[in-house]
């Protein structure tokens, strides 16, 4: 299931790679993938619409390659920060939110944390 969602490889992360049409809509916290990274991730009928992530580890700190769809782009992980994403125009500008336990490895969805549990998908069938 992981691997619809979220694959990892030498060239970075891919953001809903093979998304089933019973997942059009949902969400998914604490998802491991990557060398040591988190993801948090919220999806509306097949496309993204915020992206987290949080290195567990000092070994995912640092620049990463991530494609969403078409789009591809560098974003910086920090120790006691989440890098949260969401569309705009033609890209995901990011932006860094301080995590409320600093010294604590972790992600969540920012709008909703602590509504999940850790590697919990929420999705909904496709309406229509």
């Amino acid at each position: 299931m992981a691997e619809m969602l979220v694959q990892s490889d030498t060239k970075g992360l891919r953001i809903l790679p093979a998304l089933p049409a019973e997942l059009a809509s949902g969400r998914v916290s604490g998802l491991a993938a990557g060398p040591g990274v988190t993801v948090g991730l919220r999806w509306e009928h097949g496309n993204v619409v915020e992206l987290s992530l949080a290195p567990r580890n000092s070994a995912a700190e640092g620049i990463h390659q991530e494609r969403i769809g078409n789009w591809t782009g560098s974003v910086e992980l920090r120790p006691g920060y989440l890098t949260r994403l969401v569309p705009a125009g033609n890209g995901f500008p990011a932006s860094l939110v301080p995590l409320p336990n600093a010294g604590a490895h972790h992600c969540a969805d920012a709008q909703t944390q602590g509504e999940a549990d850790e590697g919990a998908v929420k999705g909904s069938e496709p309406h229509g």
